[in-house]
């Protein structure tokens, strides 16, 4: 796989694991507001809303950890001279973005799983 095909593909496994991330982060705050609200019971709904935030955390964690195989790619008879010098132009390029994208799913699964645990007893504390 060319350079350039591979720098393609981490991009966009960086585009879409940040809307997936974006995605988790809304849920509760939607949730907060109501909007996924179908009974009187908003606190319970943001509770729920935890999971999902949970679900997009991992997924994203996920879909960064293929990037590994971009970044550290193996021959069958171990690292070619091309494969060190592609992971080496990956890792100067995007080691940052992937480290930080990294920390916020992980900032995020732990927020929902808060959530995901006490939700309920958060939202009635903070909304009133």
């Amino acid at each position: 796989m060319e350079l350039i095909d591979i720098k393609k593909k981490v991009n966009k496994t960086i585009f879409t694991s940040v809307i997936v991330l974006l995605l988790g982060l809304l849920g509760p705050i939607l949730a907060w507001f109501g909007v996924f609200q179908l009974e009187t019971n908003s606190a319970v709904w943001f509770q729920r809303s935890g999971s999902i935030t949970v679900l997009f955390a991992v997924w994203a964690e996920y879909k960064l950890f293929k990037l590994a195989e971009l970044t550290n790619p193996m021959s069958q008879n171990g690292n070619t001279w091309d494969d060190m010098r592609k992971s080496d132009v990956l890792q100067a390029s995007y080691s940052k973005y992937i480290q930080g994208i990294k920390y916020f799913a992980a900032v995020l699964a732990i927020a929902g799983t808060v959530i995901w645990g006490y939700g309920d007893l958060l939202f009635q504390a903070f909304s009133k």
